[in-house]
């Protein structure tokens, strides 16, 4: 169930990457279980990926889009705080696609 769920989200992670997103907001983890299968489940990962407008990358120290599960509205304020200066541009306009993720293990 683990391998499954950290599929879920590499995978998501994954088309974040393809999509040039510095990272993943409103993430959301779905766990869906069928009566036709007790020991089967379905793991969703979902969010928004972004870009900030100013050109700069805000990945993580691996390389990879950061994820968050604050919505857009509340990265922007978050952004636009004085606990995050540095990158106002963020909330400002950025780039917007949603995308999503499932694993059935």
């Amino acid at each position: 169930m683990y391998a499954a769920r950290e599929l879920a989200i590499t995978r998501m992670e994954e088309e974040a990457t393809e999509l040039g997103a510095d990272g993943v907001v409103g993430v959301r983890l779905d766990v869906n279980y069928y009566e036709f299968g007790s020991d089967t489940a379905e793991f969703i990962a979902m969010g928004t990926a972004i870009k900030a407008e100013d050109g700069r990358s805000y990945r993580n120290v691996e390389g990879k889009p950061f994820t968050s599960d604050l919505s857009v509205k509340r990265f922007g304020r978050f952004v636009e705080s004085d606990t995050f200066h540095s990158a106002s541009s963020w909330a400002r306009a950025c780039t917007t696609s949603h995308i999503e993720a499932s694993r059935r293990p």
